[in-house]
């Protein structure tokens, strides 16, 4: 799968996965926590879960929410962290596009695209392509 879309101020996101593409949206829209002291600022962001973690998505719609105030419906099995015990390990996001024949890494993938073609619909994402 490639997907690549346009954010409205003008940021181009290319990704493997729909995860992926959906944690670039989550970096880009996460609040980020800002220290200063005498003479000194700095702005750090705050650490994200990957995407197949049990929180990624629990933070994603609570993002979309912020933004929005509202967000789309995902399945309520995704907000059960058991589920994730069905996953394979997923060490690192190169190991998302060789998993593409277990079901509940597709199934997985199909929620995060949902949340990005509703990101889309809603204004956030200026163009959105997916190829198969």
């Amino acid at each position: 799968m490639k997907i690549n879309y346009l954010t409205n101020d003008g940021t181009e996101v290319f990704a493997s996965t729909a995860s992926m593409a959906l944690m670039h949206w989550h970096m880009r829209n996460a609040p980020i926590a800002v220290s200063s002291g005498p003479g000194v600022r700095i702005s750090i962001g705050n650490p994200i879960p990957g995407p197949y973690d049990e929180l990624f998505l629990v933070n994603v719609i609570a993002d979309i929410e912020r933004n929005f105030g509202t967000a789309p419906q995902i399945a309520r099995e995704l907000f059960d962290k058991g589920w994730y015990t069905v996953l394979p390990n997923i060490n690192d996001h190169r190991d998302i596009s060789r998993l593409v024949d277990n079901e509940h890494v597709v199934f997985y993938e199909m929620e995060c695209l949902k949340l990005l073609h509703w990101l889309k619909l809603n204004g956030d994402i200026a163009f959105l392509s997916v190829e198969e």
